[in-house]
């Protein structure tokens, strides 16, 4: 409000005689800078932007997944060797180390999983905003939906 107003109170010497357009000119970026910021309050413009908002958050967690699988993937074929050569040299005390190593990648696996669960609860919230988002009138595809199409 008070940028409407730094604008509304330059607009007297902006058309007095003779025009001065500087004050109105130095108050109107200020006044873009407010209006941006309420418009994203706006719903049809801050469901995007949390739709975007999710959609990144969604896209970083499956990128650390991803890091993570491919971690445990490269230290299974060392354990693979390790139990080979232990079964090789018929040591069991190595066997033993093998297969807690072993253990704990599948832990890890399992705890993978489990980040990947709560994943979901962000795909649930993704479709609540994507319904909020949607536009009277809008048709979905007849193969998702499940019905022939109707015309209106």
């Amino acid at each position: 409000m008070l940028a409407l107003v730094e604008v509304v109170k330059a607009l007297p010497d902006a058309l007095g005689s003779p025009p001065d357009p500087t004050a109105i000119a130095a108050a109107l970026p200020n006044l873009a800078e407010k209006v941006s910021k309420l418009l994203r309050l706006v719903p049809q413009r801050s469901v995007p932007l949390a739709v975007v908002g999710v959609i990144d958050i969604a896209l970083g967690e499956l990128g650390h997944t991803r890091g993570q699988l491919l971690h445990l993937q490269l230290r299974l074929p060392s354990h693979s060797r390790a139990q080979l050569r232990a079964a090789q040299l018929g040591d069991t005390g190595l066997l033993a180390v093998v297969g807690c190593a072993e253990a704990n990648v599948a832990r890890e696996a399992a705890n993978v999983g489990k980040a990947l669960a709560a994943l979901s609860q962000r795909m649930a919230l993704l479709n609540v905003l994507l319904g909020l988002g949607a536009a009277p009138g809008c048709r979905t595809s007849p193969a998702l939906r499940g019905a022939r199409w109707k015309r209106p």
